[in-house]
């Protein structure tokens, strides 16, 4: 290789090094031009993402702190886990997901299926959800019964309004049409599987004819009906 010729092939190489680094730092210097939002946004309203994120947006997409980015995301009520990545060379990417309430819990706010208590800013359109009740801490505890619970009494068409543990750690659950099983400081459910199993090898009731349902007792439950019919109490 001549003289010239190596002159020539490092002036290239010089022009191709800045070109890249005026590259480099045009790609650092560009701002965050848009924000994609993915995943189904059902409760969550993309302003309100958009407006949470946006301070943290608010520079170069190569400065952008992902990590708080995802935070911002996090910190809205409805969102359940976030994930943050570029999209070069100026978009930002946010895939969301949201909670999905399962019931209400009786001092405030929703719970999702994990037991997970939140607490969005409305929550009147879930008033069909059961509400559930129990002391600070228990929304797992109480959540797990009432699957339990509804499970058993589905069979008998019977739906789960309310169910609620109190301080004595003692169980009531209420039915959407009223009628009231007390269980009691039950640590288990045999005595609901006594009920059901006797409701169902009998001749069938209506549940409109109970009142309340007491299975505090060691081998049976008692019984009031509706419109002053005399109490009865069932073997086990």
């Amino acid at each position: 290789m001549t003289p010239g010729s190596i002159k020539l092939v490092a002036l290239i190489t010089s022009v191709l090094l800045a070109a890249a680094g005026f590259s480099v730092y045009e790609m650092q210097r560009r701002p965050v031009s848009s924000v994609r939002v993915g995943g189904e946004l059902r409760y969550t309203p993309r302003s309100a993402l958009e407006d949470a994120v946006a301070m943290h947006a608010a520079t170069s997409l190569y400065r952008v702190d992902v990590a708080a980015v995802r935070d911002a995301a996090l910190s809205l009520p409805w969102v359940r886990d976030a994930s943050v990545r570029r999209i070069w060379p100026d978009s930002l990417h946010i895939a969301v997901i949201e909670r999905e309430p399962v019931a209400r819990w009786a001092d405030g706010g929703l719970l999702e299926r994990s037991g997970v208590r939140f607490v969005p800013e409305a929550s009147s359109e879930f008033a069909s959800l059961p509400l559930l009740a129990g002391p600070r801490g228990t929304q797992v505890l109480v959540l797990e019964r009432y699957w339990d619970v509804q499970a058993l009494l589905r069979p008998l068409g019977w739906e789960v309004a309310r169910l609620s543990l109190n301080a004595r750690r003692a169980w009531r659950i209420e039915l959407d049409n009223g009628v009231a099983i007390l269980m009691g400081q039950q640590p288990g459910l045999e005595n609901l599987q006594r009920l059901v199993a006797a409701l169902e090898r009998g001749e069938p009731i209506p549940r409109s004819a109970f009142a309340q349902i007491d299975l505090r007792y060691t081998n049976g439950f008692s019984v009031r009906w509706q419109e002053g019919a005399r109490a009865t109490e069932e073997p086990g």
